[in-house]
């Protein structure tokens, strides 16, 4: 780690050291809420009514570990190798003719939603420069 970056954390750890118990657990519930407000995002897996998929169990075996590697790459931290196994996963869907992957997040009680069908599309929302921030804002936009 270089020395800005161990400056930094000195001055963060001196400063959560000086904050009271009060104002320690206002942060705590914050990132308890900002973590629950995780779970209000969905992943579906969407199949072309053509594709034949006889395999139910195998395309909700998909869709589990899928919303398992977003929720997880929703929290961050680096290295997050849970958004390149979002991104592997969901681009093998895609990549089959017709499919989509709909991605739905809850806010303020209402659904709102983005469809996509192409790996250039799922670049966009989850690719290697994308952030977690970046990825709720694009969900997000109406």
């Amino acid at each position: 780690m270089d020395k800005k970056a161990e400056t930094a954390k000195r001055k963060i750890r001196k400063e959560l050291a000086g904050l009271s118990f009060t104002e320690k657990t206002r942060i705590l519930e914050s990132l308890r809420d900002r973590s629950l407000a995780f779970e209000l995002v969905r992943v579906f897996l969407v199949p072309n009514p053509k594709d034949g998929i006889q395999d139910r169990d195998h395309v909700n075996t998909l869709q589990r570990e899928s919303q398992k590697y977003l929720n997880s790459h929703l929290k961050g931290g680096p290295p997050n190798a849970s958004r390149s196994a979002l991104s592997g996963i969901l681009s093998g869907w895609i990549s089959g003719a017709g499919r989509k992957v709909r991605f739905e997040i809850q806010l303020d009680g209402e659904s709102k939603g983005k469809e996509i069908s192409s790996k250039e599309e799922l670049d966009k929302l989850i690719g290697r420069d994308q952030t977690p921030a970046a990825f709720l804002r694009a969900l997000a936009k109406p």
